[in-house]
């Protein structure tokens, strides 16, 4: 296993592109992000995860279980499903955002497949809202988004225009996750050459397993949306202070189960999200 990074993300080598993609529908449709089928009743919108259809994410790499995810019907309203994304369009707009002022480190095997992956994007405000944080339906409210992160990080009423770095999920495959390869993972981030004196966002889900570790790393929650995703933030300054904190490593695994304890309460004001999760309508 390799570690490779490249500062823009339009130098990555083409044949890494449809292996990316690959680890991206790993990341996002399977637990817990679970987006990736959902029923085409529109009373209902139920959304399902890899697992929830083909049992494991080993199964939908091995293709096992292909008849069944194709015929695959909503466990609540017995309607079909159809694929949230489609890989091939979601490769040609991969192929587009790497254009972007975007970084990224991959994670390749000996057979150059993407084991995982984070992303860095240089952005404004109104990019972040109107993009980035607006994948889900009736999602945040982005007026108030806008009038909470521009008054924490920019001490202003409207911030639309300002530049911030935008820090993506970071994902490791499940044959990674867990070995000593984390700790390289997280010093590449740390690490990482951060040249403009702006705040950091990040989003992620509470159940995610990178939420301990981004609350140990000073992220600050500010808002979370309808589906129990939540926007972080670290000012610049706090970022560069960590960064070169000695033992910050062992704070994370000393802090982990405190932060995903705190989670876990977060999600128990509603229960129902943890069974069965369906998009809401505009």
């Amino acid at each position: 296993m390799e570690l490779k990074s490249y500062k823009k993300a339009s130098e990555i080598p083409k044949k890494y592109l449809a292996s990316l993609v690959d680890a991206e529908i790993e990341c996002w449709w399977s637990r817990p992000f679970d987006e990736y089928k959902i029923c085409t009743n529109p009373n209902c919108k139920a959304i399902f995860s890899i697992e929830d259809i083909y049992e494991t994410v080993a199964n939908y790499i091995n293709r096992i279980n292909d008849e069944l995810a194709k015929n695959f019907k909503c466990s609540c309203c017995n309607s079909k499903t159809e694929l949230i994304y489609e890989k091939n369009k979601f490769l040609e707009i991969i192929k587009e955002y790497i254009k972007w002022e975007v970084s990224r480190v991959l994670l390749i095997d000996d057979n150059e497949r993407v084991e995982g992956f984070w992303v860095l994007s240089k952005t404004n405000l109104s990019g972040a809202i109107n993009y980035e944080f607006a994948t889900r339906p009736a999602s945040y409210d982005k007026e108030e988004l806008l009038k909470s992160l521009s008054k924490e990080l920019f001490w202003t009423e409207d911030a639309w225009e300002e530049q911030i770095s935008l820090l993506h999920q970071i994902y490791v495959s499940h044959l990674y996750r867990w070995t000593w390869f984390w700790k390289q993972i997280l010093n590449s981030i740390l690490e990482f050459n951060w040249n403009d004196n702006i705040p950091i966002l990040l989003e992620t889900r509470y159940d995610s397993e990178f939420y301990p570790i981004s609350k140990t790393l000073w992220f600050k929650n500010i808002m979370n949306d309808k589906y129990w995703y939540t926007c972080q933030y670290i000012p610049k300054k706090d970022y560069f202070i960590l960064a070169n904190k000695p033992t910050i490593l062992k704070e994370i695994s000393a802090k982990f189960s405190f932060y995903k304890k705190e989670a876990l309460e977060i999600l128990s004001l509603n229960n129902s999200f943890l069974t069965q999760k369906f998009y809401i309508s505009n």
